[in-house]
């Protein structure tokens, strides 16, 4: 799964190394086969590391692997990176691993396939979007069940009158 270089040894060495040892304090728990790429909740796959091993093992990581996996580690990577968390300590990243990071998300997103590029969706789906958004509504308390029912009858494409029937 992963290439035999001189970054999957460094990876293996701290993998070895969290296991041999109780940490004290803040850790995170890591998935040394990651979970995107198969790895399982199993207790042998999850190593505990400090904030800064978790980061490096990460960085290692777009080193180690090939095709859509390095797309699937970069992205873990900047997550890492970008991220901000009142639960979790985050290593700080420098000017350099920042930029590099960013450079390799942008490539990758340019090459991602959304939902929705280049495809225009159904008329059902349209509906069953209409549907969960308006429904949304409903359930936070922003929408009552008679203006959903009211908005729900006119077809998709069509805005229903600014009548507020459904308010009698």
């Amino acid at each position: 799964m992963f290439e035999q270089n001189k970054y999957t040894n460094i990876y293996y060495s701290i993998i070895e190394r969290s296991r041999n040892r109780i940490l004290e304090g803040y850790s995170e728990k890591h998935h040394v086969i990651p979970q995107s790429l198969g790895g399982s909740n199993d207790i042998n796959n999850i190593v505990k590391l400090t904030a800064r091993e978790h980061f490096i093992c990460h960085l290692l990581l777009t080193k180690m692997v090939e095709g859509s996996n390095k797309s699937k580690m970069y992205q873990a990577a900047w997550m890492m990176a970008a991220s901000t968390s009142k639960t979790q300590e985050r290593h700080k990243v420098n000017n350099r691993t920042y930029e590099n990071l960013r450079i390799k998300m942008s490539n990758i997103k340019k090459n991602m396939t959304t939902w929705n590029k280049g495809i225009t969706p159904s008329e059902e789906t349209k509906q069953k979007l209409r549907t969960a958004s308006l429904l949304s509504l409903v359930k936070k308390g922003k929408m009552s069940q008679k203006e959903f029912e009211y908005r729900s009858s006119f077809p998709i494409g069509v805005n229903p009158p600014n009548r507020k029937l459904w308010k009698e």
